[in-house]
């Protein structure tokens, strides 16, 4: 998918930006993209805790050959989703849909990183919007949110999400409920 319309300051001296599925050849600018922005967060939010490394959590997922999950977590698939220009990986959103008998089909954003210089011009919604579109039926969609990211605050309220405190950790939670499940 191409995303002209995000793009505006760059369509004359840039490729045009696509949005794709990640394949082994973007993990490194995935890697590097998260330590980027948890070292942001580390910067400038006081009592910043977290894993620097989870997105590896979400590497190894794409790996594994579907065939050899079993049980419960058959019913569960990571992705990540990635922004590209010319030959360079510029944002990614990392997730995680669940579909368990004892609950709506639930959808985990996990992760979402956008280089500085392509930061608000609509990668991110474009990356929400695409996540829900390719999982159909599902009915929640959530995400963990540090108090101080003022702008994933505002990216998530702009989807729609809600944003509520979490009950368990210090993080927030952004939460969207969808009523009619999109086909």
């Amino acid at each position: 998918m191409t995303l002209a319309h995000a793009i505006s300051p760059f369509d004359a001296a840039h490729d045009p930006l696509i949005l794709r599925s990640a394949c082994a050849s973007d993990f490194a600018a995935i890697r590097n993209m998260h330590r980027t922005t948890f070292a942001e967060h580390m910067e400038r939010e006081e009592n910043f805790s977290g894993q620097s490394l989870f997105i590896e959590t979400f590497i190894n997922d794409l790996r594994c050959n579907e065939g050899m999950r079993s049980g419960i977590m058959s019913n569960s698939r990571s992705a990540i989703l990635v922004v590209q220009m010319g030959d360079k990986t510029v944002g990614h959103l990392a997730y995680r849909c669940d579909k368990l008998p004892w609950q709506p089909p639930t959808c985990y954003i996990a992760d979402i990183s956008i280089e500085q210089p392509f930061r608000r011009i609509g990668l991110g919604h474009s990356l929400l919007r695409e996540v829900e579109a390719r999982e159909p039926g599902t009915r929640r969609f959530w995400a963990g949110i540090w108090p101080g990211n003022r702008a994933s605050h505002a990216l998530f309220e702009g989807q729609g999400y809600e944003i509520r405190p979490n009950r368990s950790t210090p993080n927030l939670i952004a939460r969207k409920f969808v009523r009619t499940p999109a086909r």
